[in-house]
């Protein structure tokens, strides 16, 4: 399965690349915007979770690639947070039309204009109760049946060490918990 996993990523890979070659080649090209985004992750085994049904970092983080003749900058990059729900929005506002009143995500566009730009935090949901807040270096996580995690990205990447019951994170986890219950009022 693992293999199969790669191999498939290693093909979608491979189609991208000839798409930028192709685009390389057409008079156009200096006009063409580029979003890339994907589906969420996929566990492989960790965490003994296989699929994508999951608050971890690997079952949500995905690739996103914005190339905005004009507007990008070579290699510019942010770990600030966002969602995919913050992609139509971002649209809206590159197209220069109104977003529809409905929609809840914010557009990136001010990340993809400066890198160094800061946001607040994401939000993600599975299941009825059980929701994440990511903020550039931390994610909170909040089951419906109470239970909590708490992992730091800059010293735990892949989320091994749940830090919601140490003491010295008890003010962060609060903080972030009374984001998770702001979100859910919305």
């Amino acid at each position: 399965m693992v293999s199969a996993y790669l191999a498939c990523v290693n093909y979608v890979d491979t189609q991208i690349g000839i798409l930028l070659n192709a685009l390389k080649t057409n008079p156009r090209d200096r006009e063409t915007m580029i979003i890339l985004a994907t589906d969420h992750g996929w566990h492989l085994g960790e965490k003994r979770h296989w699929t994508k049904a999951a608050l971890w970092r690997d079952t949500t983080r995905i690739p996103f690639i914005a190339v905005l003749p004009g507007i990008t900058k070579e290699n510019g990059r942010t770990n600030q947070p966002i969602s995919l729900i913050d992609i139509f929005p971002t649209l809206c506002e590159l197209a220069n039309i109104e977003k529809p009143a409905h929609l809840e995500g914010k557009s990136i566009l001010p990340l993809i204009k400066n890198p160094k730009a800061q946001r607040d935090a994401a939000y993600l949901s599975y299941g009825p109760q059980n929701i994440a807040v990511q903020t550039e270096r931390y994610r909170y996580i909040r089951y419906e049946d109470g239970s909590e995690e708490l992992y730091d990205h800059q010293t735990d990447p892949h989320e091994w060490t749940n830090l919601a019951n140490n003491s010295a994170h008890a003010h962060l986890r609060t903080a972030l918990y009374k984001k998770v219950l702001a979100f859910q009022e919305k």
